[in-house]
C-alpha cells in the first residue's frame, strides 16, 4: 500500500491498533476461557483425588483393626477353651505371655499386647505388674467390653498405664460373662495408617458419638465434637462451634461435601469404616489451586510481554513500512511529476525540430534527423518511466481497442529501424500471411512490447541481425465462443548479438537491474526495458521467454491472446509495407484555410509554437491560451471550428475547461480534441466517451495535425494551392496589365554607395539583447528564426504565468506554486534568461523538498529580478 497523505498514514495506525486490540480481546477472552476450563478440570482432579485418597485411608484404617480383631478372636477363642477346662491361672498367664511375644516375633509392631481380667485375676502378656491406684474394671476396655454384650468392642483413646503412649483397645467379654480379654492398639500406628496433613488438608476419625479417635492434630484426639467440650476456651468458641456442624455435616450428608469451615469453604470426604467410625479428610481446594492460579499468572504475565513486545515490534515495523510506502509514494511521485516534465520538453524539442527538418536542408537537415532520432529514444525512455510508475501506485490499466496489425507492426519497425542502421545491422520482419488483419487489445502496450523487445536486441547486438517475427496460434475457444473468436498472438525477436551467461538469465527481467551480457556485471542503463516488458506482457494475460547461448545470440518469445474482430489475413507483408513506404515518402498534400479559425488550449508555450510552426503555410487563423480560464473568455467572443484542448493544466483542468465550453452557445458545437502525451494516451476511450470530438497524442506530428484539420474542418473552408491562386487572380482581374517588357527606370542613386545606410540585419536588431540574454542558446531554441524569438520575447514579457506563482505564493499552494514556477523555468530558458531560470529552478527544488523558508526569503528577490528583465526586454523590443 502506498501513501498520499497524512489521512492514510492515520487510517493505517488505527488499523493496526484495531488488530492489536482485536487480538487482545481473543487473548484475553481466550485465556478466560482456558483458565475456567483448567479450573474445573482441576478441581474435577483434585476432587477425585481426594475421594481416591480418602478411600485408602479408611482401607489402611479398616485393615488395621480387621487385622487386630482377626489376632484377638483367635486368642479369644483359646483363652474361652481354657476357661471351659477350668485351666490354672499359671496356664492362663502362660498362654497371655505365648501369644504376646508370638505377636512381637512377627513384628506386629503397631499392638501392643494381650492382657485383660480372667475370673476376677489381671493377666498382662508382658508381666506387668498394676501400679497402686490402678482399677481395671474401670478401664475404657473393660467397660466397653461389657457394654458390647460378647461382640468385639474397640474403646476411645486413652492412655496406656504401662507405656504412657495413646492406645485404643480392642475388648470382648468371654464366655464366662465376667472375663474381659484386650488387646491394645497404638495409636500413633493408627495414625500412620492416615496420609499426611498439610496447610491444604487435614484428617480426622471419628465414631458415631462424635468421639475424636484420631486427628491430624494431636491435640483434638479423645475430644467429643458432639459433647459440651468442657476443654473450649472462649476464643475457640467458633472453632468449636465449626467442628460441631462439621461432625454433624458428616454424619447426616455422607461421602463427600462443601463445608464452611474456619472461615473458609472445604470440600469433605468421608468414608465410614466397620460401622463404627468415621474417616474424614478436610481440603481446601482453593488452596490446592493457588499454585496453579499463580503458575497461570505468571504465564499470563509471561504472555503480556510477549504480547507487549510484540505490539512494539510492530508499531516499530509498521512505521518503518509507512516511511517506506511514504519513501516509494515520493519516489514514484517525483518520478511521475518529472518524467512529465521532461516529457513535455521532449515533446516541444520534437516538434519544433520537425519544423527544422522540415524547412532546413544539407547538414543542417542531417544534425535535425539526429536530434530528432535521439529525442524519440529519450521520450521513449521518459514514458518507461512513467510506466513504471504508473505500476508502483496501480495506475496501469488495460485499455483494449481495435487496431490494425499491420500499421502497428509497420511503424514499430520503422521507429526501430534507424538505430540498427546506425550500427549496420539488418533488421528483418516476418509475419505470417494469415494473421488476422484487425486484433482487439491495448495497442500502446503491444506497440512498446515490440519496441522494446528490439531496442533491446540492437542495443547488445555489434554485427548481424535482429529479427522481428510475428505469427499467431489458435486456442481453445471460452464458453459460447466461436473458435475463431480469440488467437495466441506470437512475437519472436531473434539477434545473433552476445547472448546471456546462463547464470544471468533468471535475473535479466528484474527492474532496475541492467546485465551486460558480455562480461556479466552491472553496468550503466536504467533497466527498465525488459522488467516494464515482463510486465506489460503478464497484465495482458500473456508469458515472455527468453532462450540464449552465451557469444551467439538470444530468442525472447511472447505470447498475448487476442481478440479477432476481422478474420481477413494480413497478406504478404513485405509487399504491403513497400508500397506504404513509397506513399509515405510522397510529399504532403499541402492545403489552405485562410477563413477558418482554430483556438489552440495548452499551458506550455513551447507546444503553442509548435502549432504555430505548422499551421504557418496553411493561413489558418490561430489563437491560443494557456489556461481554462482564458479559453472560455476567447470562446464568449469569437466562434471556431475546432478547438485544441491540452487535457492536463493548471488552474482548470482539461475536463472542466470541456464542460463549461460546452455551455456556450457560440461554441457549443464546435469539435474540442483534446491534446494527451504518448504516456498517457491509454485512455484514450475515456475521452471519446467524455464527448471530445478527437485525441491527438504529443508530440504533435505535422502528418497527424494536418490530417485530423482535413478531416473536421468545415470543406468549403479548405483550398488548395489551385484555389489560392484562383483566388487571388479574381480579385485582382480589374486591374490593369502591366506592360510585358518595361523599360528599365533610371535610378538616380545608382552611383551611390548605400554601404552605410544599409539596413541592420534582424540579428544585429536583437543584438542589444545579448546584454542580459544568451542570444546563441536562446536563437538556436527557435531554429535561428529571428521573428520567432521576437515573439518569444513579446510572450516572455506578458505571460501571466508570474501572477499565477505570485498568487500561489499568498495562499501557501506549494504545489501549485512549484508547477507555475517550472513553466518559468522552461520559458526564462527559451528566452536566454540562464540566470533567471536557474533562480526559478532553486525555487522549485527548494519546493520539492519543502524548504519553505528559502522561498520566503527568496521569492520577493527572484520576481524583483523577473521584473527587471521584463522591462529590459521591453525596452528593447520598443526600439526594434
Amino acid at each position: 500500500m502506498l501513501l498520499t497523505s497524512k489521512g492514510e498514514k492515520k487510517k493505517i495506525w488505527w488499523w493496526y491498533a484495531a488488530v492489536m486490540a482485536v487480538v487482545f480481546i481473543g487473548f484475553v477472552v481466550l485465556t478466560a476461557y482456558m483458565a475456567n476450563s483448567k479450573s474445573t478440570a482441576l478441581r474435577s482432579l483434585y476432587r477425585q483425588m481426594g475421594m481416591y485418597d480418602n478411600q485408602n485411608d479408611a482401607g489402611a484404617v479398616n485393615g488395621l483393626l480387621t487385622h487386630a480383631q482377626s489376632l484377638f478372636e483367635v486368642t479369644a477363642r483359646m483363652v474361652d477353651d481354657m476357661l471351659l477346662n477350668e485351666a490354672s491361672s499359671s496356664e492362663i498367664d502362660s498362654l497371655f505371655v505365648t501369644e504376646t511375644n508370638y505377636q512381637l516375633q512377627k513384628k506386629e509392631w503397631g499392638f501392643s499386647n494381650f492382657f485383660g481380667v480372667i475370673r476376677g485375676e489381671y493377666f498382662n502378656g508382658r508381666k506387668w505388674a498394676p501400679v497402686a491406684g490402678y482399677a481395671p474394671l474401670r478401664r475404657p476396655w473393660f467397660q466397653e467390653a461389657i457394654k458390647a454384650r460378647g461382640n468385639i468392642a474397640i474403646s476411645v483413646p486413652h492412655i496406656n498405664s504401662r507405656s504412657n503412649e495413646s492406645v485404643i483397645s480392642v475388648s470382648k467379654r468371654l464366655s464366662d460373662k465376667k472375663s474381659v480379654l484386650a488387646l491394645d492398639i497404638y495409636s500413633k500406628y493408627l495414625r500412620n495408617c492416615m496420609r499426611s496433613a498439610d496447610a491444604i488438608s487435614s484428617w480426622m476419625i471419628i465414631d458415631k458419638n462424635g468421639l475424636v479417635i484420631a486427628h491430624s492434630d494431636v491435640t483434638k484426639q479423645g475430644h467429643n465434637l458432639l459433647s459440651s467440650r468442657p476443654w473450649a476456651t472462649d476464643n475457640e468458641e467458633n472453632l468449636d462451634n465449626d467442628d460441631e456442624r462439621l461432625a454433624r455435616e458428616v454424619m447426616l450428608n455422607g461421602k463427600s461435601s462443601d463445608f464452611e469451615y474456619k472461615g473458609k469453604v472445604y470440600k469433605i470426604y468421608s468414608s465410614i469404616v466397620q460401622g463404627k467410625w468415621y474417616v474424614v479428610r478436610i481440603i481446601d481446594e482453593n488452596a490446592l489451586l493457588d499454585q496453579w492460579k499463580w503458575d497461570t499468572a505468571r504465564s499470563i504475565f509471561i504472555a503480556l510481554m510477549l504480547y507487549l513486545f510484540i505490539a512494539i515490534i510492530g508499531a516499530f515495523v509498521t512505521k518503518k513500512l509507512i516511511k517506506t510506502a511514504s519513501v516509494s509514494r515520493a519516489k514514484s511521485a517525483f518520478l511521475a511529476s518529472t518524467s512529465t516534465e521532461i516529457n513535455t520538453a521532449v515533446n516541444g524539442i520534437l516538434g519544433l525540430n520537425a519544423i527544422i527538418m522540415k524547412e532546413a536542408y544539407g547538414s543542417i537537415k542531417d544534425y535535425a534527423k539526429n536530434i530528432q532520432m535521439a529525442g524519440q529514444g529519450l521520450l521513449s525512455l521518459v514514458n518507461g518511466i512513467m510506466d513504471v510508475s504508473k505500476i508502483e501506485t496501480g495506475r496501469m490499466n488495460i485499455e483494449p481497442s481495435e487496431y490494425d496489425v499491420f500499421t502497428v507492426l509497420s511503424e514499430s519497425f520503422d521507429a526501430l529501424s534507424p538505430r540498427a542502421s546506425a550500427k549496420n545491422l539488418h533488421l528483418f520482419l516476418e509475419c505470417d500471411p494469415d494473421l488476422p488483419c484487425s486484433l482487439w487489445g491495448d495497442e500502446r502496450h503491444i506497440r512498446q512490447i515490440i519496441s522494446n523487445l528490439l531496442s533491446n536486441s540492437i542495443k547488445y547486438t555489434e554485427v548481424g541481425e535482429v529479427h522481428l517475427s510475428v505469427g499467431y496460434d489458435s486456442i481453445s475457444p471460452k464458453t459460447g465462443e466461436m473458435v475463431d473468436d480469440y488467437v495466441m498472438l506470437k512475437i519472436v525477436v531473434r539477434d545473433t548479438g552476445i547472448g546471456i551467461r546462463e547464470d544471468n538469465l533468471d535475473n535479466i527481467f528484474n527492474a532496475f537491474e541492467n546485465i551486460d551480457q558480455h562480461s556479466g556485471q552491472n553496468q550503466e542503463g536504467t533497466g527498465l526495458g525488459l522488467s516494464l516488458t515482463k510486465e506489460l506482457v503478464e497484465r495482458n494475460g500473456g508469458q515472455i521467454s527468453v532462450k540464449s547461448r552465451y557469444g551467439e545470440g538470444s530468442t525472447f518469445m511472447v505470447s498475448i491472446p487476442q481478440l479477432v474482430l476481422n478474420v481477413e489475413p494480413i497478406g504478404d507483408f513485405t509487399a504491403r509495407y513497400k508500397k506504404a513506404a513509397h506513399k509515405k515518402n510522397e510529399p504532403l498534400e499541402m492545403f489552405y484555410a485562410p477563413d477558418a479559425r482554430i483556438l489552440i488550449v495548452d499551458d506550455v508555450e513551447i507546444n503553442l509554437k509548435v502549432f504555430r510552426g505548422i499551421l504557418k503555410n496553411t493561413r489558418i487563423q490561430v489563437d491560443t491560451a494557456v489556461n481554462g480560464v482564458q479559453a472560455l473568455k476567447l470562446a464568449q467572443s469569437k466562434r471556431y471550428d475546432i478547438i485544441f484542448l491540452d487535457f492536463m493544466m493548471p488552474v482548470m483542468s482539461g475536463i472542466e475547461t470541456f464542460r463549461k465550453l460546452k455551455l456556450i452557445d457560440l461554441n457549443r458545437n464546435t469539435h474540442v480534441i483534446v491534446l494527451v502525451t504518448e504516456a498517457i494516451s491509454e485512455a484514450r476511450g475515456s475521452y471519446l466517451n467524455a464527448g471530445f470530438t478527437d485525441y491527438l497524442g504529443k508530440p504533435i506530428h505535422e502528418q497527424d495535425l494536418l490530417r485530423m484539420l482535413k478531416w473536421y474542418l468545415p470543406k468549403q473552408l479548405i483550398l488548395t494551392a489551385e484555389d489560392l491562386s484562383q483566388s487571388d487572380f479574381d480579385e485582382d482581374e480589374n486591374a490593369s496589365i502591366p506592360p510585358a517588357t518595361p523599360e528599365p527606370a533610371s535610378d538616380p542613386f545608382e552611383e551611390i554607395e548605400f554601404v552605410n545606410v544599409t539596413e541592420p540585419s534582424p540579428r544585429e536588431k536583437l543584438s542589444l539583447f545579448g546584454e542580459f540574454l544568451n542570444l546563441d542558446t536562446a536563437l538556436e531554441f527557435c531554429g535561428n528564426d529571428e521573428k520567432i524569438y521576437q515573439e518569444l520575447l513579446q510572450e516572455f514579457t506578458t505571460s501571466d504565468v508570474i501572477q499565477n506563482i505570485k498568487s500561489a505564493f499568498e495562499m501557501s499552494d506549494w504545489d501549485n506554486y512549484r508547477f507555475y514556477v517550472s513553466r518559468m523555468i522552461e520559458s526564462s530558458a527559451a528566452v536566454g534568461a540562464e540566470a533567471l531560470s536557474q533562480e526559478f529552478q532553486s525555487l522549485k527544488k527548494a519546493c520539492i523538498n519543502r524548504r519553505h523558508n528559502y522561498i520566503l526569503e527568496n521569492h520577493e528577490r527572484v520576481m524583483e529580478l523577473y521584473a527587471n528583465i521584463v522591462q529590459k526586454i521591453q525596452t528593447g523590443l520598443a526600439t526594434i
